[in-house]
Parts: C-alpha cells; sequence; structure tokens
C-alpha cells in the first residue's frame, strides 16, 4: 500500500501486509541496514486456531458465536532494544487471516537483541484520512463512512451467535474514528536480529480477549452492532489493549 503523503513508503504486496524501513527513536535518518524482520500474525478463539462459519466458540459472557470476518489494522510498530531505546516504523498493515495477508516485514533492521514490541490496532491520525492508502479493495472496504467523521475501520469483526432461545443471530464489532485508536500494551520478546537477509517472530491475536478484561461483553445485554455507537465502541477499545501476546 502506498500513502498519497511522499514522505511515507508504504508497499503492499501478497500475503504481507506492507513492507517498512524502521529508524531509531534518537534519529530521523533512515538506518542502512539490509536486515528484514517478519512479523506473523495468527488468530485463536479460545486457543483454538481461527476457523470460519462455525458456531464453536464461547465467551466469557457465555455467547455461543461463529466469525464470518474478521479485518484490521495494525500501524506505528515500535520494537525496545535492550537499551530501552525505540526503533519506530512507521506506516499501517492490514490483516486479514481469511485472505491470508498475515505478514508484516519491516526492513532496515538494526542487528542485536530486541526485548519488546508495541504498536496501535488502527491507523494514527495522520493517515486516517480516506484515500491517503492506495485504492485497494481492502482498503476501500474498509473505509469509515464520512458523516461519521471519514477515515477508516480500524477493526470489523462479524459473525453469528446463539440468542438465548438457541436462534442465530448476527454480529457485527466495528471499531472507527481517531478517538478509538487502541494502543497495545507492550508484548515482551527475546528476538536476536542477525545480520541476514530476514528474520522472524510471531504474534497471535486471541479473538476472546475482545469480549473481556475490563468489561464482559455480552451480544444480547449490550448489543451486537457497534458501528458509530461511541459507548460500545469504548467498550471494546478497553478490552483491546492485551489482544496480542506472542504465542507459547
Amino acid at each position: 500500500m502506498k500513502p498519497k503523503s511522499p514522505w511515507h513508503l508504504l508497499l503492499f504486496i501478497g500475503i504481507s501486509a506492507m513492507i517498512f524501513s524502521c529508524k531509531k527513536t534518537e534519529t530521523s535518518t533512515i538506518e542502512a541496514y539490509k536486515t528484514n524482520l517478519q512479523i506473523h500474525v495468527s488468530h485463536r478463539v479460545g486457543g483454538l486456531n481461527l476457523l470460519y462459519d462455525t458456531i464453536k466458540y464461547t465467551n466469557l459472557a457465555g455467547n455461543k458465536y461463529s466469525l464470518t470476518l474478521l479485518e484490521y489494522y495494525i500501524s506505528e510498530i515500535s520494537l525496545r532494544k535492550e537499551d530501552n531505546s525505540y526503533v519506530n516504523c512507521q506506516g499501517s498493515f492490514y490483516i486479514n487471516p481469511a485472505l491470508n495477508q498475515v505478514n508484516i516485514q519491516l526492513s532496515g533492521m538494526a542487528p542485536g537483541r530486541y526485548t519488546g514490541i508495541k504498536f496501535y490496532i488502527g491507523i494514527t491520525p495522520l493517515n486516517n484520512v480516506f484515500g491517503v492508502l492506495e485504492a485497494t479493495t481492502e482498503n476501500t472496504n474498509m473505509q469509515w463512512p464520512e458523516p461519521l467523521g471519514g477515515g477508516y475501520h480500524f477493526l470489523k469483526m462479524e459473525g453469528r451467535y446463539l440468542d438465548s432461545t438457541n436462534i442465530p443471530r448476527g454480529f457485527a464489532m466495528h471499531i472507527g474514528s481517531n478517538e478509538m485508536l487502541i494502543q497495545h500494551q507492550i508484548i515482551p520478546v527475546n528476538l536476536e536480529v542477525n545480520e541476514q537477509n530476514i528474520c522472524f517472530t510471531n504474534l497471535v491475536m486471541e479473538v476472546n480477549e475482545w469480549f473481556k478484561n475490563p468489561y464482559t461483553y455480552n451480544f444480547e445485554k449490550d448489543g451486537n452492532y457497534t458501528m458509530a455507537i461511541t459507548p460500545l465502541m469504548n467498550l471494546l477499545k478497553n478490552n483491546g489493549y492485551d489482544v496480542f501476546s506472542k504465542p507459547e
């Protein structure tokens, strides 16, 4: 993906969300290293690998549900070094497990040991303007309506759940608008970047975490549709700060 703004480099490729060069916090000069870091993102529900279109999952509120759609952005990845300085990687990364778009590649990584990773779920305000990202089908489908503030959806999660009478109902958990940007907590890692062509690390999203801690979200009690409903989007935002972790 390539924003129209000339000072960002965004490249949308195959199964990789994007490739970006990284830079240290204390300097604006892009490092001239050749090592790429590939981050693979997997998705689980209740510890099980994500499967679509099957009502087999249960959230903390007891809702039995399935997923039919999951897509979102990760942006502004920062990696913490042993000396507690950060290497910042600008840009937004589209993730969609159904399309196998689950890999992020960061170029220009400095060799050394990294102890943490942090990022936003969503798109930071500077780039959260529709048309900044390349007009791919995926980005176009993630547009947040102009009457609601414009920009892009940060998260789309849709599926079906069984109500109290065991009748299947639909749900759509959508988050967007700048005030709903989610700053994910730092994730401890033990990553050694060598002077190689590419290094690898993994993250996992646990979908059930969107519905717990600090708030137990219930489709029947709270609502099965969140788009532009600020109190409900806030519940998901507050639950979203720890949905990612390193796989065990």
